[in-house]
């Protein structure tokens, strides 16, 4: 299958491994050093070898010590460029060395000085390079569809220690003068969107024989403390979805110009410091990456358009393993939430819009420019929908088991996902009944209303409706004393919901700052609550917010945060002009992903 956000011959040539040497220079802000890649050709006649490239400076191009004609393409916006090798004719050997350093601006890498990080000692590096900019770190086949593996030769300047989505991290490495050399392997197949690399001043703590974190050493008691039940999330995982195949589960706490939740790198998953709440109760992120270890990471979407298969079917894991932990109720409350933020991005971009369609055409198009809740929750609901057709959980557990294992480090579209479910289920009536075109193509709102558990939810819609009914008069305390973090942030929500009473309610800001003395969102150490307050104040031209909202978008590069509320600042009375003004003169605290993204949100042109 093409895929429309790669310039390889995917359908000609499949690279199957790559072996990285390489070292940092942070002065110059460059990976620089050799990839030897192990192609297969799948047509016999086949006489070239493409790669996606991107701002990549290369030397040398060889095989067996013969060097190699290459060429490269005009540049193709945010695609970059194809670099065309001529394979060799004579030659036996299938593989290819390419002698490269990479740009101080390459896109899936993010340099921070010493006082960007949480020591305020040491530099940092970290790579992002989903969902197209692996090409920007190394020649790859930047797709997907394309599934390898990899070892690295990593060299870095002491006393810093480099970690890698591969088995390795905190093995023994050797020294020479100035620098240590760190060796790992992949050996499960992974597309290069799950290449990545973390450099730094860094600690681990082990929870046991496969689970652990990683921190800044400065920040490795909290990230301990914070992310201790891991392995209770993995086993988890393994009732739902078969056996955990990466041998070990890692968790990386980034610095805080990480830009998302979470990214689900195999064995190391990257996650925000904005879930450092000091009381643990913003793990699911942790879930939904560990989730991703078989949805996503070995059964993969073969394109960027059916990027729900990853997403969605991690939505559905996630909540399967909340109700294993937690209770079925929590894990359909969990859902319920996800509705407002489905709602939210279709709000935002318009209910025909072309990325409100679980599979979005990409021609063209930067997979980055389509990224919203509606391959998650949306794609959630379809397969949730698809449990409640076949009979429900009992049977679906079942399907879930048999589909991990039929597309194991596999890549998988959506068709291929009906064909089997379809198959699976005997071509029973009701697969008769499912508008599976309706679903993957039709832009806009969900086309069912899908039924969850709201017992978690009453209680938030009755302290909204006292609230909005006396404006906070008989409000006390002890109102939210018994609610689950999960519900407080329920509760939130609800005071932005669009009917008149609420809307008019929250331009009250006396109540607001009532509310406020009462709750104490503005002092909560939850990145979520925050969020969610300062938009509730943003939103009633209440002016006194403002610096708060500022000095929380300077502490955190989680695009989740920091995009709507620089949007509100941005559409407000009060706040243009200085939300403006914060991103131009800051703008370098943020991840080249998430600073392209608040640029245009702004309206600043680069």
């Amino acid at each position: 299958m093409a895929d429309p956000c790669s310039l390889a011959n995917l359908h000609e040539v499949r690279v199957r491994h790559v072996d990285l040497n390489i070292s940092l220079d942070f002065e110059k802000r460059i990976l620089k050093g050799s990839a030897t890649y192990t192609y297969e050709k799948l047509e016999s006649k086949a006489c070239i070898l493409k790669l996606d490239t991107k701002k990549l400076t290369l030397h040398n191009i060889e095989c067996d010590g013969n060097t190699l004609e290459w060429s490269l393409s005009e540049t193709q916006q945010e695609f970059g460029q194809a670099l065309q090798i001529q394979l060799p004719a004579n030659i036996e050997s299938n593989k290819v060395t390419i002698l490269f350093e990479t740009s101080p601006e390459a896109s899936a890498l993010q340099w921070l000085s010493p006082e960007q990080t949480a020591g305020k000692e040491h530099p940092f590096l970290f790579s992002q390079c989903q969902a197209i900019h692996a090409r920007s770190m190394l020649p790859c086949q930047d797709s997907p569809q394309v599934k390898m593996t990899y070892s690295a030769t990593v060299t870095v300047p002491k006393p810093l220690t480099a970690i890698m989505s591969a088995l390795g991290n905190g093995n023994d490495y050797t020294e020479s003068e100035g620098t240590r050399t760190f060796k790992f392997n992949q050996p499960v197949p992974v597309s290069s969107y799950l290449m990545a690399i973390a450099v730094g001043d860094l600690s681990h703590k082990s929870f046991g024989t496969r689970c652990g974190v990683w921190a800044e050493s400065c920040m490795i008691e909290k990230a301990a403390f914070e992310f201790a039940n891991v392995e209770n999330f993995v086993a988890a995982g393994e009732k739902v979805c078969g056996e955990y195949k990466w041998t070990k589960y890692d968790v990386l706490l980034m610095p805080p110009s990480f830009p998302y939740g979470g990214m689900e790198n195999p064995c190391l998953t990257f996650v925000t410091p904005t879930l450092l709440a000091g009381d643990r109760s913003l793990v699911d992120v942790v879930i939904h990456e560990i989730a991703h270890s078989w949805t996503g990471n070995l059964v993969t979407a073969k394109t960027w358009e059916h990027f729900w298969l990853n997403e969605g079917w991690t939505m559905f894991v996630q909540r399967k393993i909340i109700g294993l932990l937690r209770g079925q109720a929590a894990a359909e409350f969990d859902a319920i939430g996800g509705l407002k933020a489905l709602n939210d991005s279709i709000d935002l971009m318009g209910e025909t819009h072309n990325f409100t369609k679980l599979t979005p055409d990409l021609t063209g198009v930067d997979p980055d420019d389509a990224f919203s809740s509606v391959p998650y929750e949306k794609g959630f609901n379809f397969i949730w929908f698809l449990q409640e057709k076949c009979g429900g959980a009992t049977i679906f557990d079942k399907f879930v088991l048999a589909y991990v294992k039929e597309f194991s480090e596999t890549p998988v579209t959506s068709n291929a996902f009906k064909e089997f479910y379809e198959k699976y289920f005997n071509n029973a009536p009701f697969c008769k009944e499912i508008e599976w075109d309706m679903w993957f193509k039709s832009p806009g709102r969900l086309p069912v209303d899908n039924s969850f558990d709201s017992s978690l939810l009453d209680a938030c819609i009755a302290l909204k409706t006292k609230i909005i009914s006396n404006k906070g008069l008989d409000c006390k305390a002890e109102d939210i004393k018994d609610f689950q973090p999960q519900q407080i942030l329920k509760f939130l929500d609800l005071l932005q919901d669009e009917e008149k009473s609420c809307q008019t309610a929250m331009k009250d800001t006396e109540l607001l700052q009532k509310l406020d003395m009462l709750y104490e969102f503005s002092k909560s150490g939850n990145a979520e609550v925050k969020w969610r307050w300062f938009t509730l104040c943003i939103k009633a031209e209440k002016d006194d917010i403002l610096q708060p909202t500022i000095e929380f978008l300077l502490s955190v590069g989680r695009m989740k945060f920091v995009r709507p509320l620089y949007r509100l600042l941005f559409n407000s009375k009060f706040g243009r002009e200085a939300a403006v003004a914060t991103f131009t003169k800051e703008r370098s605290r943020y991840h080249p992903i998430a600073s392209k993204m608040l640029a245009k949100d702004l309206h600043i042109t680069p």
